[in-house]
Parts: structure tokens; sequence; C-alpha cells
């Protein structure tokens, strides 16, 4: 491949997502043309221009191609076409749009070719209109901020800072589930910074620190719609215990005691998302053939190293080409070695929230150079798992520079973990017992999760992991309307976002 080529796609027509997903698969299906190097985030905005008509879901992508220009531009067209786009009027409603905005440091303008006044074939490059365009700008921002546009000679961070000296910013960053396998439920769009969003976990296993009693397929598909009752946002079922000690268990035990709870939830009609909590590709797919549309994992994709079946660079990769074919949301936690030790609490001297960004944000990078999307990554740091007390207050206390960018003498220093949406794992976790210097049980701990919870908010988690839901959502809700600017709120439904 000799060239690089950013392109911005948008759709505002039937199934968004699954027409930019569609369209996306059929690039990568014509490896012998392009390659797909890098995606943004996604992002919901208004319509310009012809205003009468619905949002678009907009992203960006880098490719790579050995196509020259009008060549590439006739291949975008033909996706298009593939994809189901009609004629319409000028930027009026499409089912999917690619357009090319840079290619390489080109200039490029065919119009004076066009001699009947069509626009069909005519293409300029850089794009003409990037510079107003926040819908391509703050993509563009994911992957490529210090390009320097060939022409007006600002960068994409330069443009974009400029248009919004400006312009008030009209996106809502947005997460994607898609559909759950066998069932008639679109996909879900979650917009982010507007709300904490509540995942209740549900035990499929016998010896989780957090039962009273052994959980059964019963139990739990009762916990679960209960929690969704009680206002869980998704659920998170597990059936491979994490706490220290614990009992080493089979995939094939681990999926006999996830699948079955899954599949119970949705044939009771739930039609939130549902994650699964493993590390393990058999058991991945197992579960969302049963209806999961999240990955849950501990390891980060890693493979836990006191699972010696899973440990091999074969297994790693394996388990990075299940969440790239099945195309789900993936929480990426940090943690060090065996999952049930409790060592590995060392971080040296650059500090516990450094170690964090660089060994996560590593295992970031592999995951997106593997072809996973930037939009289905998830962080969170782990509370509790290779953390001192102390290393697990300084996480919480600064929870928000995990995902925020720094400036040193006026030079950006990438963090590979910016802007990706948070998870904080917090709930009924030991150090709160430590804190609280007196012996408890995991149950006894639900008000110091509560404040734990609230810390989170504040610091701007996206979604908090609990186990009781009634408390608290209550302490959530009350720090989201302290914290977060309400007044904007967007809910969510089933494949569609609305404003209330």
């Amino acid at each position: 491949m000799d060239h690089i080529v950013a392109v911005a796609i948008g759709s505002n027509v039937g199934n968004r997502y699954g027409n930019i997903e569609s369209a996306l698969r059929y690039l990568e299906a014509n490896t012998d043309v392009v390659e797909i190097c890098d995606t943004s985030f996604l992002y919901e905005s208004e319509p310009m221009y012809v205003l009468e008509q619905d949002r678009f879901l907009n992203c960006a992508i880098l490719i790579e191609t050995r196509l020259k220009p009008l060549e590439l531009l006739a291949f975008l067209k033909q996706t298009e076409e593939i994809i189901g786009r009609t004629k319409t009027i000028r930027n009026g409603p499409r089912a999917i749009d690619l357009d090319i905005i840079f290619y390489d440091d080109l200039t490029f303008d065919n119009r004076k070719l066009s001699t009947d006044g069509s626009i069909e074939g005519e293409l300029i490059i850089p794009h003409f209109r990037v510079h107003e365009r926040e819908f391509v700008l703050r993509p563009l921002m994911d992957i490529i901020p210090e390009f320097t546009h060939p022409l007006i000679k600002e960068t994409v961070r330069v443009m974009y800072r400029n248009l919004m000296d400006s312009n008030p910013s009209t996106l809502n960053k947005v997460l994607p589930f898609p559909s759950p396998r066998h069932t008639s439920i679109g996909p879900i769009l979650w917009p982010l910074a507007h709300k904490t969003y509540l995942m209740a976990a549900i035990n499929a296993t016998p010896d989780s620190f957090s039962l009273t009693k052994p959980s059964t397929t019963e139990s739990a598909i009762k916990e679960g719609m209960l929690a969704v009752e009680h206002g869980a946002d998704i659920l998170d079922v597990g059936g491979y215990s994490t706490r220290p000690n614990a009992t080493l268990v089979s995939a094939e035990e681990e999926t006999n005691r996830v699948v079955p709870v899954i599949r119970g939830l949705r044939q009771s009609g739930l039609v939130l998302p549902i994650s699964v909590d493993t590390f393990r590709p058999i058991v991945l797919r197992a579960a969302v053939e049963a209806g999961a549309n999240c990955l849950n994992d501990v390891t980060a994709l890693s493979g836990d190293e006191s699972d010696t079946t899973e440990m091999d660079n074969n297994r790693c990769e394996e388990m990075k080409t299940t969440v790239r074919e099945l195309g789900i949301p993936i929480i990426m936690m940090h943690s060090r070695g065996a999952l049930n030790a409790s060592r590995h609490k060392n971080y040296g001297p650059e500090g516990i929230l450094q170690g964090v960004k660089d060994e996560l944000g590593g295992k970031v990078t592999s995951a997106l150079q593997s072809g996973i999307r930037r939009w289905n990554l998830i962080i969170d740091p782990g509370f509790g798992f290779s953390k001192t007390v102390d290393g697990n207050l300084e996480l919480l206390r600064r929870f928000r520079d995990i995902t925020l960018s720094s400036d040193v003498n006026g030079i950006d220093i990438r963090n590979p973990l910016i802007g990706f949406p948070t998870l904080a794992g917090i709930s009924r976790k030991s150090f709160l017992g430590n804190l609280l210097q007196r012996e408890t049980t995991p149950q006894d701990r639900e008000w110091a999760t509560g404040a734990a919870a609230i810390a989170a908010v504040q610091q701007g988690a996206d979604i908090v992991r609990i186990h009781r839901v009634p408390e608290i959502r209550d302490m959530v809700r009350i720090a989201d309307r302290v914290w977060r600017n309400t007044r904007k709120f967007i809910k969510y439904r089933v494949g569609v976002c609305e404003r209330s």
C-alpha cells in the first residue's frame, strides 16, 4: 500500500450503526485495495445545510491504499451503493456517506473536468469544507490530531479549536452495543458524558466474594431482572470468580454457568445490553451466541497466567480476533499476572497512575492495531487488582486523569488512553473494607461502595459497576445532578437516541 487516506463516514437512514459497520466490513474484505489502519470514536450530530432530516452517526477512519484518488472515489461510491445508498438531494438523508478528506498531503481538484454541471465524479482534496464541520474534525482529532492541512497550513487540532472558539459543540460521543443474536432487538447507542450508567454484576458462580449463598441459574436470572427493574443500564454476567485464592474453573464449566443465565435473561424479555465477564474466546463466543453483546475482560485481552491454557501468544491473539469478528464493545481492565493472586503492587518512581496508563495503554494500542474499533473500547483501571490501598485511593482520586492528555511546556504528550469511556469497578472491594478499619464482609461495604461511586462520578466515570442497584442508583443520580450538566441529558432506547 502506498498512500494514507483519511475518510469521513456518516449515516442517518435506517440502522445507522449497522450501515457504518457494514461499510467497514466491506472495506476490510477488499484487502487487495484498502486496509483500515485506525478508527475514531463514534459521534451523533445534528444535520447541516438541510436541517429537516434525522441526526447523523459519524466517524472517521484512516486507510492505506494503492488506489489513485479517482479510483478510490469510485471504490467508495461502489461501497455506498452496496450498503444501500440511493440518490437524494445534496446534503440530504443517506444510508451511508464516505468522503475522502485527506489523501497523503495531496491537493487535488477535478471540477474543471465536469462540463455538464453534474457533481458526479467531482473530487476536491483536501475536502473543501473540512474546517467548518465539527462532525468531521472531531473524529479526525481522535486519529490524526497533528496532521497539517496542506492548504490552510493548520493542524487538525488547531482547526478544531478555532471552530470551537466561535461555535458551541453539537456532537455527542456515543458507545454502541450491536443487536444481540437471535433477537429482534436493535442496536443501542449510549450518549456519553451526560449521565453515569449502572452496570449490575450478576454472578453465576458459587464462590464469588459478593454472594451470601451459592448462585443458581434461576436465582441469577431473577437477580438480573430485578436489577434492571431497579434501574441498571447493563448486566455483567460472570462465571469465574477473581477473588483471592478462588478455585480455577474450566472453560467448559464457565460456559455452562454463564450461557443459561444470558439465554434466560433474553428469553425473559431483557432488551438492555448484557456483558459477559470472561477472558476466554470459547466462553465469549458461546455467550454472544446466547445473547450477550459486550465483553468485560479483566485481563484486557492478555489471559490469566494462572490458567496455563490461556497464556500463550496464540491464545491472546485468538481473543483479539474473536472480539474483532464479533464487533462488540470490550471493557479493558488493568491487571498484572494471575487474577486471584495478591502481588505485583510496586509501580516504581513514576507512580501508579502512570503505570496504569502505560501498561493498559499498551494493551489498548495492541487491540487497535489488531483491527478492533476505537469506539468499542472502554477503560477500567482495575481497582483492587495488584494495587495497594493507597494505590486504589490514588486512582480513584485522579480517575479523570487516566484518559486526559497532558501538556508539558506547551508540547502535547500523547496518552494512549485519551478520550476513551471509563468504568469504575469499585463495588465491595477489599480496599474499602480496609479503609473502614473494622472487620467487614463484602455485603457490609455497601455504604462505602456508595461513597466510592460518588467519587467516581465526580471524576467523570461513564459506568460504575455495582452489586446492589437501588441504593447506589440513588447516590449516583444525585451525584450526576451535582457534577454533570443534565439540562441537556439524552435518553437512549433501543435503536435510537432521543433528547428529553
